[in-house]
């Protein structure tokens, strides 16, 4: 194997002369790797306008924070901070409210805009302005330029721009009820016959802990194994981490990856390998998944498709043909 290895790089090598003699241009795909360094203008999903299950308080108290209509709101401007723990959905509440139509019909200009956990205000004021006005030249640019031409670009109109990290809102968790709401939407189908399953399905919501991830990624798995004996067993498992950080979440969230069916299982495994927001070509990781003989024929997609259901996978916020892990 070694030596089959290196008369490959060694065939590489020669194509890749051959091709710079020719004067052949390489392809520049985009680039796999990490997005945490990275700020970018995302692009939300308009899915959310039907709202988010269990948040429509906060989603009111942000909307009159943003517009000023509490009473202790400053007059200028408004800075609303979503804080709670991991899976509660503070991003998913703060993109369900700049969806709304209303937002649209109060606000002229609105940005959406990711930011790295490296804070560059440089590139953040960058993303901005380029969701504003997408014609203007950044290259070099210096930060003044890049305040003056906001203030030119905002000046007299209504703007609003959530960046992922002021007023508070402390994200609680969610209610048996409305965890089970949630995992309803992915669990069922809209014509589907629930009562058999209804009282089980209300005990499981139970070990979500209100987290809506939790909710959202035992749903999928419910989804798949959708009869009386795999709900109880579901109903009926504890699984214990011993002493850890989060150890209730990361509990919960294992009860839906132990009952993944083996393939997802090994497909979600391998994702490990890669590092938190790493950005893949959902084929090319398809490729890779049938490379180790995890899936065969066209299980990638369904493979995919699961694997986001559960929240594992994202679509990346800058481009819909890769995927965050």
């Amino acid at each position: 194997m070694p030596h089959k290895l290196k008369n490959l790089r060694g065939e590489i090598e020669k194509v890749g002369k051959e091709g710079q003699a020719l004067n052949l241009v390489r392809n520049q795909e985009r680039a796999e790797g990490s997005r945490n360094n990275e700020t970018f203008v995302g692009i939300c999903d308009e899915g959310l306008k039907s709202g988010v299950v269990g948040r429509d308080m906060e989603k009111d108290k942000i909307f009159r924070l943003l517009l000023n209509y509490d009473d202790n709101a400053r007059e200028d401007i408004s800075i609303v901070s979503i804080v709670g723990l991991g899976g509660l959905g503070k991003s998913t509440l703060a993109e369900s409210v700049f969806v709304l139509d209303k937002m649209a019909n109060n606000f002229e200009v609105r940005a959406w805009v990711h930011v790295s956990k490296e804070f560059d205000l440089g590139k953040i004021g960058s993303a901005i302005l380029k969701s504003i006005n997408s014609s203007i030249n950044l290259d070099n640019c210096s930060l003044q330029f890049l305040q003056e031409n906001l203030k030119k670009e905002l000046a007299g109109r209504r703007k609003i721009c959530p960046v992922p990290n002021s007023d508070q809102i402390n994200l609680c968790v969610l209610s048996t009820d409305d965890c089970w709401e949630v995992m309803k939407q992915t669990a069922f189908g809209p014509d589907d016959d629930k009562s058999d399953l209804e009282e089980i399905g209300r005990k499981i919501a139970e070990k979500c802990g209100g987290v809506p991830l939790v909710a959202i990624a035992l749903g999928q798995v419910m989804s798949e194994l959708r009869t009386v004996e795999a709900w109880k067993k579901i109903r009926d498992t504890n699984i214990d981490l011993g002493h850890r950080d989060h150890k209730d979440t990361l509990e919960r969230l294992m009860l839906s990856y132990y009952y993944m069916k083996l393939e997802f299982k090994m497909c979600f495994t391998y994702l490990t390998a890669f590092p938190k927001g790493f950005v893949i070509d959902s084929d090319r990781l398809i490729q890779q998944w049938k490379a180790l003989g995890y899936i065969h024929g066209d299980d990638g997609k369904r493979c995919i498709n699961y694997l986001m259901g559960m929240s594992f996978l994202q679509i990346s916020r800058s481009s819909a043909a890769v995927f965050e892990l």
